[in-house]
């Protein structure tokens, strides 16, 4: 699976749970937050892929995703990225 595929899947799996993705460009790194009563990620564009998946990852791992379904190889790359924690290399 690429880069690309793997980022659609996350970004499916954030649309089954009722959560906006919001893409912007600026100076973060982007992550979960909650907008008055709506659950919102926002993600810097201009990222890697990979680091958007890293991300995505790692705010997902904090998500109760025992209700939707998600492929085996994207449910361990989130459980890793839970193991990994926060990355020391870009600000939160």
């Amino acid at each position: 699976m690429t880069d690309r595929e793997i980022l659609e899947r996350l970004e499916e799996i954030l649309a089954r749970l009722d959560i906006d993705l919001v893409r912007e460009q600026g100076e973060f790194s982007g992550g979960l937050c909650r907008i008055g009563k709506e659950n919102r990620f926002i993600l810097n564009q201009a990222l890697p892929l990979s680091q958007q998946i890293e991300i995505l990852c790692r705010d997902l791992s904090a998500v109760d995703l025992s209700q939707v379904y998600v492929l085996p190889v994207l449910r361990e790359m989130i459980r890793a990225a839970a193991r990994a924690g926060p990355s020391l290399d870009r600000p939160l």
